[in-house]
């Protein structure tokens, strides 16, 4: 299992009250796949730097979460699927949240 940090954004239609509703269906997608989401981190509605396909600004939510490498294609074909989702990012986290590394030696 590898940690990865992905990084959504929903259309701007994407109401306050259909957060939690979002967020368990993404956690399920993950879940089907053999993940574990480990912390999801609401990020608000954000303007964006230009329009992007004539939209003004996006909802932005992170999943941090656990995967199988060989999943990944398949997490990203289910989320291909999902309407509500504008992009999504999706980075390796070679260094999960809460996790501090080493001092340096001196």
């Amino acid at each position: 299992m590898k940690s990865y940090e992905a990084l959504f954004i929903l259309a701007e239609t994407v109401r306050e009250d259909q957060m939690d509703a979002f967020n368990e269906r993404i956690r399920t997608e993950i879940n089907k796949v053999g993940g574990t989401v480990r912390q999801i981190v609401p990020m608000g509605r954000r303007p964006f730097a230009i329009p992007l396909k004539k939209r003004e600004s996006g909802v932005y939510v992170r999943f941090d979460f656990d995967l199988d490498p060989v999943q990944m294609a398949a997490l990203q074909e289910r989320l291909k699927m999902n309407e509500d989702i504008f992009r999504v990012q999706i980075i390796r986290d070679d260094q999960p949240t809460g996790v501090k590394s080493p001092a340096p030696s001196a």
